[in-house]
Protein backbone atom coordinates (compact mmCIF):
# COMPACT_ATOMS: atom_id res chain seq x y z
CA UNK A 1 0.00 0.00 0.00
CA UNK A 2 1.32 3.40 -0.99
CA UNK A 3 -0.43 6.76 -0.74
CA UNK A 4 0.28 9.07 -3.67
CA UNK A 5 0.49 12.73 -2.67
CA UNK A 6 0.21 16.06 -4.44
CA UNK A 7 2.00 19.20 -3.30
CA UNK A 8 -0.28 22.23 -3.12
CA UNK A 9 0.66 25.91 -2.84
CA UNK A 10 -1.92 27.43 -0.45
CA UNK A 11 -2.44 31.01 0.73
CA UNK A 12 -4.42 32.11 3.77
CA UNK A 13 -4.96 35.41 5.58
CA UNK A 14 -2.92 35.94 8.74
CA UNK A 15 -4.61 39.12 9.89
CA UNK A 16 -4.78 42.88 9.53
CA UNK A 17 -3.52 45.69 11.71
CA UNK A 18 -4.45 49.38 11.54
CA UNK A 19 -2.60 52.18 13.28
CA UNK A 20 -2.98 55.95 13.24
CA UNK A 21 -0.07 58.26 13.93
CA UNK A 22 -0.14 62.02 14.37
CA UNK A 23 2.48 64.20 12.76
CA UNK A 24 2.94 67.64 14.30
CA UNK A 25 6.06 69.62 13.49
CA UNK A 26 7.31 73.06 12.55
CA UNK A 27 9.38 73.79 9.47
CA UNK A 28 11.79 76.68 9.09
CA UNK A 29 11.87 78.35 5.70
CA UNK A 30 15.37 77.92 4.18
CA UNK A 31 17.54 81.04 4.21
CA UNK A 32 17.72 81.09 0.42
CA UNK A 33 13.92 81.30 0.14
CA UNK A 34 11.76 84.42 0.26
CA UNK A 35 9.50 85.24 3.20
CA UNK A 36 6.09 83.61 3.42
CA UNK A 37 3.23 86.12 3.53
CA UNK A 38 0.39 83.74 2.67
CA UNK A 39 0.01 80.07 1.79
CA UNK A 40 -1.61 79.49 -1.59
CA UNK A 41 -1.58 75.71 -1.94
CA UNK A 42 0.04 72.67 -0.35
CA UNK A 43 0.08 68.92 -0.65
CA UNK A 44 1.90 65.90 0.72
CA UNK A 45 2.68 62.29 0.06
CA UNK A 46 4.13 59.41 2.04
CA UNK A 47 7.32 57.56 1.20
CA UNK A 48 8.19 54.38 3.10
CA UNK A 49 11.14 52.06 3.32
CA UNK A 50 10.74 48.26 3.01
CA UNK A 51 8.97 46.85 6.08
CA UNK A 52 10.99 44.84 8.57
CA UNK A 53 9.03 41.77 9.64
CA UNK A 54 9.73 39.88 12.86
CA UNK A 55 7.66 37.61 15.08
CA UNK A 56 4.31 39.31 15.76
CA UNK A 57 5.74 42.68 14.65
CA UNK A 58 5.98 44.87 11.55
CA UNK A 59 8.39 47.82 11.75
CA UNK A 60 7.58 50.75 9.46
CA UNK A 61 9.84 53.65 8.70
CA UNK A 62 9.18 56.51 6.30
CA UNK A 63 8.66 60.21 5.83
CA UNK A 64 5.93 62.69 5.02
CA UNK A 65 7.06 64.77 2.03
CA UNK A 66 5.25 68.10 1.71
CA UNK A 67 5.23 71.02 -0.71
CA UNK A 68 3.98 74.57 -0.23
CA UNK A 69 3.14 77.16 -2.85
CA UNK A 70 3.15 80.57 -1.21
CA UNK A 71 2.92 84.28 -1.94
CA UNK A 72 5.15 87.21 -1.10
CA UNK A 73 3.38 90.32 -2.26
CA UNK A 74 2.10 89.45 -5.71
CA UNK A 75 5.05 87.10 -6.34
CA UNK A 76 4.67 83.31 -6.06
CA UNK A 77 7.31 80.89 -4.70
CA UNK A 78 7.48 77.29 -3.49
CA UNK A 79 9.29 75.24 -0.84
CA UNK A 80 9.36 71.57 0.08
CA UNK A 81 10.47 69.48 3.02
CA UNK A 82 9.97 66.19 4.83
CA UNK A 83 9.20 64.86 8.31
CA UNK A 84 10.37 61.34 9.29
CA UNK A 85 8.21 58.86 11.20
CA UNK A 86 8.47 55.34 12.62
CA UNK A 87 5.81 52.90 13.83
CA UNK A 88 5.88 49.37 15.25
CA UNK A 89 2.66 47.45 14.55
CA UNK A 90 1.49 44.22 16.18
CA UNK A 91 0.00 41.29 14.25
CA UNK A 92 -0.48 38.13 16.31
CA UNK A 93 1.06 35.09 14.66
CA UNK A 94 3.09 37.08 12.12
CA UNK A 95 6.32 35.36 11.06
CA UNK A 96 9.31 36.68 9.07
CA UNK A 97 8.42 34.22 6.29
CA UNK A 98 4.89 35.67 5.86
CA UNK A 99 3.89 38.10 3.13
CA UNK A 100 2.93 41.52 4.50
CA UNK A 101 1.62 44.45 2.49
CA UNK A 102 1.55 48.05 3.66
CA UNK A 103 -0.96 50.68 2.59
CA UNK A 104 -1.52 54.13 4.00
CA UNK A 105 -3.91 57.05 3.92
CA UNK A 106 -2.77 60.61 4.52
CA UNK A 107 -5.62 62.32 6.32
CA UNK A 108 -6.21 65.86 7.55
CA UNK A 109 -2.98 67.40 6.24
CA UNK A 110 -2.96 71.00 7.42
CA UNK A 111 -0.16 73.50 6.79
CA UNK A 112 -0.48 76.93 8.38
CA UNK A 113 1.65 80.02 8.69
CA UNK A 114 3.33 80.71 12.05
CA UNK A 115 5.42 83.65 10.86
CA UNK A 116 7.18 84.70 7.69
CA UNK A 117 10.04 82.20 8.34
CA UNK A 118 8.17 79.28 9.91
CA UNK A 119 5.20 77.07 9.02
CA UNK A 120 3.30 74.41 10.97
CA UNK A 121 2.66 70.93 9.50
CA UNK A 122 -0.01 68.71 11.05
CA UNK A 123 -1.34 65.45 9.67
CA UNK A 124 -2.98 62.18 10.62
CA UNK A 125 -1.50 59.14 8.88
CA UNK A 126 -3.35 55.81 8.85
CA UNK A 127 -1.15 52.75 8.32
CA UNK A 128 -2.65 49.39 7.32
CA UNK A 129 -0.68 46.13 7.29
CA UNK A 130 -2.29 42.99 5.79
CA UNK A 131 -0.47 39.70 6.28
CA UNK A 132 -0.83 36.46 4.35
CA UNK A 133 0.91 33.13 4.65
CA UNK A 134 1.72 30.95 1.66
CA UNK A 135 2.83 27.41 2.41
CA UNK A 136 3.24 24.02 0.78
CA UNK A 137 0.94 21.19 1.87
CA UNK A 138 0.97 17.58 0.67
CA UNK A 139 -2.41 15.88 0.35
CA UNK A 140 -3.20 12.28 -0.57
CA UNK A 141 -4.78 11.93 -4.01
CA UNK A 142 -4.87 8.13 -4.57
CA UNK A 143 -3.82 4.69 -3.28
CA UNK A 144 -1.53 2.53 -5.38
CA UNK A 145 -0.67 -1.19 -5.17
CA UNK A 146 -3.76 -2.19 -3.16
CA UNK A 147 -7.05 -2.94 -4.90
CA UNK A 148 -8.86 -3.72 -1.62
CA UNK A 149 -8.70 -0.11 -0.43
CA UNK A 150 -11.58 2.12 -1.49
CA UNK A 151 -11.08 5.88 -1.58
CA UNK A 152 -13.23 8.84 -2.55
CA UNK A 153 -11.92 12.11 -3.95
CA UNK A 154 -13.32 15.61 -4.00
CA UNK A 155 -12.29 18.61 -6.04
CA UNK A 156 -10.47 21.37 -4.16
CA UNK A 157 -10.46 24.80 -5.84
CA UNK A 158 -8.00 27.25 -4.32
CA UNK A 159 -6.44 30.58 -5.29
CA UNK A 160 -2.91 31.02 -3.97
CA UNK A 161 -0.45 33.85 -4.56
CA UNK A 162 1.60 32.85 -7.60
CA UNK A 163 3.84 35.92 -7.89
CA UNK A 164 4.68 38.56 -5.28
CA UNK A 165 7.19 41.19 -6.30
CA UNK A 166 7.79 44.91 -6.83
CA UNK A 167 8.87 46.77 -9.94
CA UNK A 168 8.95 50.21 -11.51
CA UNK A 169 7.94 51.75 -14.80
CA UNK A 170 9.59 54.95 -16.05
CA UNK A 171 7.70 57.49 -18.11
CA UNK A 172 9.97 59.78 -20.13
CA UNK A 173 8.86 62.46 -22.54
CA UNK A 174 9.54 65.93 -23.90
CA UNK A 175 6.59 68.31 -23.89
CA UNK A 176 6.53 71.53 -25.91
CA UNK A 177 4.61 74.61 -24.90
CA UNK A 178 1.74 75.63 -27.15
CA UNK A 179 2.40 78.58 -29.45
CA UNK A 180 0.44 81.09 -27.38
CA UNK A 181 2.46 80.44 -24.22
CA UNK A 182 5.54 82.54 -23.29
CA UNK A 183 8.92 80.93 -22.54
CA UNK A 184 9.66 79.43 -19.15
CA UNK A 185 11.79 81.30 -16.63
CA UNK A 186 11.15 79.12 -13.56
CA UNK A 187 8.93 76.16 -12.68
CA UNK A 188 6.95 76.97 -9.54
CA UNK A 189 4.68 73.92 -9.17
CA UNK A 190 3.90 70.64 -10.89
CA UNK A 191 1.05 68.24 -10.23
CA UNK A 192 0.97 64.75 -11.73
CA UNK A 193 -1.83 62.17 -11.47
CA UNK A 194 -2.35 58.69 -12.87
CA UNK A 195 -5.76 58.28 -14.49
CA UNK A 196 -7.70 55.47 -16.20
CA UNK A 197 -5.00 52.92 -15.36
CA UNK A 198 -5.43 49.32 -16.51
CA UNK A 199 -3.11 46.38 -15.91
CA UNK A 200 -3.31 43.18 -17.93
CA UNK A 201 -1.33 40.01 -17.23
CA UNK A 202 0.42 38.61 -20.29
CA UNK A 203 2.80 35.73 -20.93
CA UNK A 204 5.95 36.65 -19.00
CA UNK A 205 5.02 40.31 -18.62
CA UNK A 206 2.44 42.87 -17.52
CA UNK A 207 0.75 45.36 -19.81
CA UNK A 208 0.25 48.85 -18.33
CA UNK A 209 -2.11 51.34 -19.98
CA UNK A 210 -3.56 54.68 -18.96
CA UNK A 211 -2.48 58.29 -18.85
CA UNK A 212 -0.40 60.68 -16.80
CA UNK A 213 -2.11 64.03 -16.32
CA UNK A 214 0.45 66.80 -15.74
CA UNK A 215 -0.09 70.40 -14.65
CA UNK A 216 2.83 72.83 -14.52
CA UNK A 217 2.71 76.36 -13.08
CA UNK A 218 5.62 78.53 -14.10
CA UNK A 219 7.03 82.03 -14.06
CA UNK A 220 7.22 83.33 -17.61
CA UNK A 221 10.34 84.80 -19.22
CA UNK A 222 8.57 88.03 -20.12
CA UNK A 223 9.02 91.55 -18.85
CA UNK A 224 6.47 91.09 -16.08
CA UNK A 225 7.47 87.55 -15.06
CA UNK A 226 3.77 86.68 -15.40
CA UNK A 227 2.28 83.52 -13.99
CA UNK A 228 1.50 80.91 -16.63
CA UNK A 229 0.46 77.29 -16.64
CA UNK A 230 0.30 74.38 -19.02
CA UNK A 231 -1.49 71.00 -18.94
CA UNK A 232 -0.65 67.76 -20.72
CA UNK A 233 -2.17 64.28 -20.98
CA UNK A 234 0.65 61.81 -21.52
CA UNK A 235 -0.48 58.36 -22.73
CA UNK A 236 1.01 55.36 -20.95
CA UNK A 237 1.42 52.11 -22.90
CA UNK A 238 4.25 49.92 -21.72
CA UNK A 239 5.10 46.37 -20.71
CA UNK A 240 7.02 45.18 -17.69
CA UNK A 241 8.87 41.87 -17.58
CA UNK A 242 7.34 39.55 -14.99
CA UNK A 243 8.82 36.04 -14.90
CA UNK A 244 6.18 33.35 -14.56
CA UNK A 245 3.25 35.64 -15.37
CA UNK A 246 0.39 34.11 -17.37
CA UNK A 247 -2.63 35.65 -19.06
CA UNK A 248 -5.17 33.91 -16.82
CA UNK A 249 -3.64 35.12 -13.55
CA UNK A 250 -5.65 37.43 -11.33
CA UNK A 251 -3.92 40.77 -10.67
CA UNK A 252 -4.01 42.76 -7.48
CA UNK A 253 -1.52 45.55 -8.15
CA UNK A 254 -1.09 48.89 -6.42
CA UNK A 255 0.30 51.81 -8.38
CA UNK A 256 1.87 54.98 -7.02
CA UNK A 257 3.99 57.80 -8.38
CA UNK A 258 7.30 58.16 -6.62
CA UNK A 259 10.37 59.79 -8.13
CA UNK A 260 9.93 62.63 -10.55
CA UNK A 261 12.30 64.81 -12.53
CA UNK A 262 11.17 67.79 -14.55
CA UNK A 263 13.49 70.30 -16.19
CA UNK A 264 13.31 73.12 -18.68
CA UNK A 265 15.08 72.52 -22.00
CA UNK A 266 15.70 74.70 -25.04
CA UNK A 267 14.07 74.08 -28.39
CA UNK A 268 15.74 74.33 -31.82
CA UNK A 269 15.57 78.12 -31.61
CA UNK A 270 17.35 78.18 -28.25
CA UNK A 271 14.19 79.21 -26.38
CA UNK A 272 13.18 77.56 -23.11
CA UNK A 273 9.94 75.98 -24.31
CA UNK A 274 10.52 72.29 -23.70
CA UNK A 275 9.66 70.37 -20.53
CA UNK A 276 11.75 67.24 -20.08
CA UNK A 277 9.95 64.90 -17.73
CA UNK A 278 10.71 61.56 -16.09
CA UNK A 279 8.26 59.97 -13.66
CA UNK A 280 8.59 56.66 -11.84
CA UNK A 281 5.53 54.48 -11.28
CA UNK A 282 5.98 52.01 -8.42
CA UNK A 283 4.15 48.70 -8.81
CA UNK A 284 3.39 46.52 -5.79
CA UNK A 285 2.58 43.33 -7.68
CA UNK A 286 0.52 40.43 -6.40
CA UNK A 287 -0.75 37.84 -8.89
CA UNK A 288 -3.11 35.05 -7.86
CA UNK A 289 -3.66 31.84 -9.80
CA UNK A 290 -6.77 29.69 -9.56
CA UNK A 291 -5.84 26.00 -9.20
CA UNK A 292 -7.67 22.70 -8.77
CA UNK A 293 -6.75 19.35 -7.26
CA UNK A 294 -8.61 16.06 -6.79
CA UNK A 295 -7.75 15.03 -3.24
CA UNK A 296 -8.82 12.05 -1.14
CA UNK A 297 -11.67 12.93 1.18
CA UNK A 298 -12.45 9.46 2.61
CA UNK A 299 -10.93 5.97 2.60
CA UNK A 300 -11.82 2.50 3.85
CA UNK A 301 -11.30 -1.16 3.10
CA UNK A 302 -13.72 -4.07 3.24
CA UNK A 303 -10.95 -6.44 4.35
CA UNK A 304 -8.90 -4.37 6.82
CA UNK A 305 -9.31 -1.48 9.21
CA UNK A 306 -8.00 1.78 7.72
CA UNK A 307 -7.11 4.76 9.91
CA UNK A 308 -6.42 7.92 7.90
CA UNK A 309 -4.09 10.59 9.32
CA UNK A 310 -5.73 13.95 8.61
CA UNK A 311 -4.86 17.62 8.91
CA UNK A 312 -7.06 20.72 8.72
CA UNK A 313 -5.61 23.53 6.64
CA UNK A 314 -6.99 27.02 5.85
CA UNK A 315 -6.95 28.35 2.31
CA UNK A 316 -8.33 31.10 0.10
CA UNK A 317 -10.66 30.67 -2.86
CA UNK A 318 -11.52 33.44 -5.31
CA UNK A 319 -15.14 34.51 -5.10
CA UNK A 320 -14.87 37.17 -7.79
CA UNK A 321 -13.01 40.14 -9.17
CA UNK A 322 -15.19 43.08 -10.11
CA UNK A 323 -14.30 46.47 -11.57
CA UNK A 324 -16.96 49.11 -11.00
CA UNK A 325 -17.37 52.82 -11.69
CA UNK A 326 -19.44 55.46 -9.98
CA UNK A 327 -19.97 59.19 -10.36
CA UNK A 328 -19.83 62.08 -7.93
CA UNK A 329 -20.82 65.68 -8.56
CA UNK A 330 -21.33 68.86 -6.59
CA UNK A 331 -20.87 72.60 -6.70
CA UNK A 332 -18.24 74.36 -4.63
CA UNK A 333 -18.96 77.91 -3.58
CA UNK A 334 -16.43 80.49 -2.43
CA UNK A 335 -16.62 81.98 1.03
CA UNK A 336 -17.52 85.62 1.41
CA UNK A 337 -13.93 86.64 2.11
CA UNK A 338 -12.34 84.68 -0.73
CA UNK A 339 -11.33 86.55 -3.89
CA UNK A 340 -13.59 85.88 -6.89
CA UNK A 341 -12.56 83.52 -9.69
CA UNK A 342 -11.07 84.78 -12.93
CA UNK A 343 -10.02 81.43 -14.34
CA UNK A 344 -9.46 77.85 -13.12
CA UNK A 345 -5.81 76.90 -13.37
CA UNK A 346 -5.86 73.30 -12.15
CA UNK A 347 -8.16 70.79 -10.50
CA UNK A 348 -6.85 67.69 -8.75
CA UNK A 349 -8.44 65.08 -6.54
CA UNK A 350 -7.85 61.98 -4.50
CA UNK A 351 -10.27 59.21 -3.56
CA UNK A 352 -10.60 58.07 0.03
CA UNK A 353 -12.68 55.13 1.22
CA UNK A 354 -14.39 55.71 4.56
CA UNK A 355 -16.27 52.42 5.01
CA UNK A 356 -16.68 49.09 3.24
CA UNK A 357 -19.30 46.59 4.41
CA UNK A 358 -20.46 43.24 3.10
CA UNK A 359 -24.14 43.29 2.17
CA UNK A 360 -26.40 40.74 0.50
CA UNK A 361 -24.77 40.03 -2.88
CA UNK A 362 -22.40 42.96 -2.74
CA UNK A 363 -19.99 45.36 -1.07
CA UNK A 364 -21.33 48.72 0.09
CA UNK A 365 -18.64 51.35 -0.35
CA UNK A 366 -18.78 54.81 1.22
CA UNK A 367 -16.16 57.40 0.41
CA UNK A 368 -15.36 60.83 -0.96
CA UNK A 369 -13.30 62.61 -3.59
CA UNK A 370 -11.15 65.27 -1.94
CA UNK A 371 -10.87 68.09 -4.46
CA UNK A 372 -8.22 70.81 -4.60
CA UNK A 373 -8.59 73.71 -7.02
CA UNK A 374 -6.01 76.31 -7.97
CA UNK A 375 -7.50 79.38 -9.61
CA UNK A 376 -6.49 82.80 -10.87
CA UNK A 377 -8.31 85.43 -8.82
CA UNK A 378 -9.81 88.80 -9.67
CA UNK A 379 -7.27 90.35 -7.31
CA UNK A 380 -3.89 91.57 -8.56
CA UNK A 381 -2.46 91.56 -5.04
CA UNK A 382 -3.30 87.87 -4.50
CA UNK A 383 -3.38 86.45 -8.04
CA UNK A 384 -3.53 82.76 -7.07
CA UNK A 385 -5.98 81.13 -4.68
CA UNK A 386 -6.86 77.63 -3.54
CA UNK A 387 -10.30 76.14 -3.00
CA UNK A 388 -10.85 72.74 -1.37
CA UNK A 389 -13.98 70.63 -1.39
CA UNK A 390 -15.37 67.15 -0.80
CA UNK A 391 -17.56 65.08 -3.13
CA UNK A 392 -19.13 62.22 -1.16
CA UNK A 393 -20.19 59.05 -2.96
CA UNK A 394 -21.65 55.64 -2.21
CA UNK A 395 -21.76 52.58 -4.44
CA UNK A 396 -22.61 48.91 -4.25
CA UNK A 397 -20.16 46.58 -5.97
CA UNK A 398 -22.02 43.49 -7.14
CA UNK A 399 -20.65 40.37 -5.42
CA UNK A 400 -23.10 37.44 -5.42
CA UNK A 401 -22.31 34.92 -2.69
CA UNK A 402 -20.31 37.26 -0.45
CA UNK A 403 -20.42 36.62 3.31
CA UNK A 404 -19.02 38.32 6.40
CA UNK A 405 -16.24 35.71 6.46
CA UNK A 406 -14.86 36.84 3.11
CA UNK A 407 -11.91 39.17 2.84
CA UNK A 408 -11.62 41.80 0.14
CA UNK A 409 -8.97 43.99 -1.40
CA UNK A 410 -10.23 47.27 -2.81
CA UNK A 411 -8.30 49.68 -5.02
CA UNK A 412 -9.81 53.04 -5.93
CA UNK A 413 -8.82 55.79 -8.31
CA UNK A 414 -9.99 58.65 -10.49
CA UNK A 415 -10.81 57.96 -14.10
CA UNK A 416 -11.56 61.59 -14.80
CA UNK A 417 -12.48 64.85 -13.08
CA UNK A 418 -13.77 68.09 -14.58
CA UNK A 419 -14.14 71.54 -13.03
CA UNK A 420 -16.27 74.20 -14.73
CA UNK A 421 -17.00 77.76 -13.60
CA UNK A 422 -20.71 78.48 -13.29
CA UNK A 423 -19.98 82.07 -12.19
CA UNK A 424 -17.23 83.99 -10.44
CA UNK A 425 -17.93 82.43 -7.04
CA UNK A 426 -19.01 78.88 -7.92
CA UNK A 427 -17.44 75.86 -9.59
CA UNK A 428 -19.17 72.66 -10.66
CA UNK A 429 -17.15 69.46 -10.13
CA UNK A 430 -17.84 66.12 -11.80
CA UNK A 431 -15.75 63.02 -11.16
CA UNK A 432 -15.74 59.37 -12.24
CA UNK A 433 -14.35 56.98 -9.61
CA UNK A 434 -13.00 53.49 -10.32
CA UNK A 435 -13.43 50.73 -7.72
CA UNK A 436 -11.58 47.45 -8.28
CA UNK A 437 -12.53 44.70 -5.82
CA UNK A 438 -10.87 41.32 -5.34
CA UNK A 439 -12.93 39.15 -2.97
CA UNK A 440 -11.71 35.88 -1.43
CA UNK A 441 -13.53 33.18 0.52
CA UNK A 442 -11.76 32.04 3.70
CA UNK A 443 -12.18 28.26 3.82
CA UNK A 444 -10.80 25.18 5.56
CA UNK A 445 -10.31 21.64 4.26
CA UNK A 446 -9.33 18.38 5.95
CA UNK A 447 -6.69 16.57 3.93
CA UNK A 448 -5.44 12.98 4.29
CA UNK A 449 -1.69 12.93 4.73
CA UNK A 450 -1.09 9.26 5.59
CA UNK A 451 -2.78 5.89 6.27
CA UNK A 452 -2.34 3.07 8.73
CA UNK A 453 -3.92 -0.40 8.32
CA UNK A 454 -4.59 -3.23 10.75
CA UNK A 455 -6.69 -6.41 10.59
CA UNK A 456 -10.39 -6.26 11.44
CA UNK A 457 -11.68 -7.81 14.67
CA UNK A 458 -12.66 -11.23 13.23
CA UNK A 459 -15.12 -12.00 16.02
CA UNK A 460 -16.97 -8.74 15.37
CA UNK A 461 -17.04 -9.39 11.64
CA UNK A 462 -18.29 -12.96 12.04
CA UNK A 463 -21.25 -11.74 14.08
CA UNK A 464 -22.42 -9.54 11.18
CA UNK A 465 -24.81 -11.10 8.65
CA UNK A 466 -23.21 -11.93 5.30
CA UNK A 467 -26.19 -10.64 3.33
CA UNK A 468 -28.84 -8.11 4.32
CA UNK A 469 -31.69 -6.13 2.82
CA UNK A 470 -31.48 -2.33 3.23
CA UNK A 471 -33.93 0.52 2.65
CA UNK A 472 -32.22 3.76 1.54
CA UNK A 473 -32.61 6.66 3.98
CA UNK A 474 -32.44 10.44 3.31
CA UNK A 475 -28.80 11.54 3.03
CA UNK A 476 -27.53 8.08 2.07
CA UNK A 477 -25.03 7.57 -0.73
CA UNK A 478 -23.67 4.34 -2.13
CA UNK A 479 -20.31 5.25 -0.64
CA UNK A 480 -21.71 5.63 2.90
CA UNK A 481 -23.71 2.40 2.63
CA UNK A 482 -20.75 0.41 1.27
CA UNK A 483 -18.45 1.71 4.01
CA UNK A 484 -20.93 0.92 6.81
CA UNK A 485 -21.63 -2.60 5.55
CA UNK A 486 -18.01 -3.59 4.69
CA UNK A 487 -18.75 -3.75 0.99
CA UNK A 488 -17.82 -1.75 -2.11
CA UNK A 489 -19.77 0.59 -4.37
CA UNK A 490 -19.04 -1.62 -7.38
CA UNK A 491 -20.27 -4.71 -5.53
CA UNK A 492 -23.56 -3.03 -4.54
CA UNK A 493 -24.13 -1.79 -8.09
CA UNK A 494 -23.42 -5.21 -9.54
CA UNK A 495 -25.69 -7.13 -7.12
CA UNK A 496 -28.55 -4.66 -7.50
CA UNK A 497 -28.01 -4.09 -11.24
CA UNK A 498 -27.59 -0.32 -10.83
CA UNK A 499 -26.39 1.59 -13.89
CA UNK A 500 -25.07 4.59 -11.91
CA UNK A 501 -24.54 5.85 -8.35
CA UNK A 502 -27.96 7.49 -8.05
CA UNK A 503 -30.22 6.22 -5.25
CA UNK A 504 -33.34 7.67 -3.65
CA UNK A 505 -34.87 7.38 -0.18
CA UNK A 506 -37.06 4.29 -0.06
CA UNK A 507 -35.03 2.29 -2.59
CA UNK A 508 -34.42 -1.33 -1.52
CA UNK A 509 -30.92 -2.76 -1.81
CA UNK A 510 -29.33 -6.14 -1.24
CA UNK A 511 -25.98 -5.81 0.55
CA UNK A 512 -23.25 -8.43 0.85
CA UNK A 513 -20.23 -7.87 3.06
CA UNK A 514 -16.92 -8.43 1.33
CA UNK A 515 -15.16 -9.47 4.56
CA UNK A 516 -17.14 -12.72 4.42
CA UNK A 517 -14.19 -14.14 2.49
CA UNK A 518 -12.09 -13.84 5.67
Amino acid sequence: MEIVKKSMHLTCSKGKSISQITIDDDFNVPDAKEDVERIVKYDGNVQTEPMRISEDKAAIKGKLVFRVLYGEGNAIHSIKGSIPFEELMNIDGLLPSDEARLSYELEDLTITLINSRKISIKAVLTLIVEAERTQEEEAGIEISEDNDIQYMTSRLIFTPIAIKTKDTCRIKDELELSGNKPDIAEILWEQAQLRSMEIRPMEGKLGLHGELFLFVLYKAADENNSLQWTEHNIPIACTIDCAGCQEDMIPYIRLSLSGNDIEVRTDFDGEQRILGIEYVIDLDICLYEEQQAEIMSDVYSAVKDMEPVTKKIPYEQLLLRNSAKCRAADRLKLGKEQPRILQICNSSGSVRIDEVQAAPDGLNVEGAVYVSLLYAALDDKEPLQMLDGILPFSHKIEAPGITQDCIWHLECGLEQMNAVMTNSDEIEIKAVITLDALIMRQLEVEIITNLTAKPYDEEKIQRLPGIVGYIVKPGDTLWKIAKNFYSTVDSIKAINELKDDKIRPGDRLVLMKKVEEL
